[in-house]
C-alpha cells in the first residue's frame, strides 16, 4: 500500500485513478499535518529510546502515525483500460520517437521541401 498526503488526497478520483494505474492499494494519511508529524517522528528518532524516543524511524512510524483515512483498491476494469491506454502511448513514443528516422524529422524535411518548391 502506497501512503499518499496533501491537498490533492482530497480529491477521491485522482486517488483511484493513482490506485488503478499502479495496480496498488494507494492509502491516504490519517493526519491531516503529515509534515508535522513527520518532524515529529524524526524528532522521537533523533532523542532515541534512552530519552522517551525510538530507536529508528520505522519503530516511530508503528508507534505514532495513524492508520489510513481512507484506503483506494485497483479495480480490474479500469486497470485492463489504464494498461491499453500504455500500451498505446508505448506504441505512439516507439512510432513518433523511435529508431530509425524519426518521422517528425520527416515531416519537417517535406514542409522544408514543400516551402522551398
Amino acid at each position: 500500500t502506497y501512503s499518499v498526503w496533501g491537498g490533492l488526497t482530497k480529491n477521491s478520483f485522482l486517488m483511484q485513478a493513482y490506485a488503478d494505474i499502479t495496480e496498488r492499494q494507494v492509502g491516504v494519511a490519517g493526519s491531516p499535518e503529515v509534515s508535522a508529524l513527520g518532524a515529529a517522528m524524526l524528532a522521537a528518532t533523533a532523542a532515541g529510546q534512552r530519552e522517551g524516543g525510538y530507536a529508528d524511524l520505522t519503530e516511530a512510524a508503528r508507534h505514532m502515525a495513524p492508520s489510513a483515512a481512507k484506503i483506494f483498491t485497483p479495480r480490474a476494469e479500469s486497470v485492463s483500460i489504464y494498461r491499453r491506454l500504455y500500451a498505446e502511448y508505448r506504441r505512439l513514443v516507439d512510432y513518433f520517437g523511435g529508431g530509425g528516422k524519426l518521422l517528425m524529422e520527416t515531416l519537417r524535411e517535406i514542409k522544408r521541401d514543400a516551402v522551398k518548391a
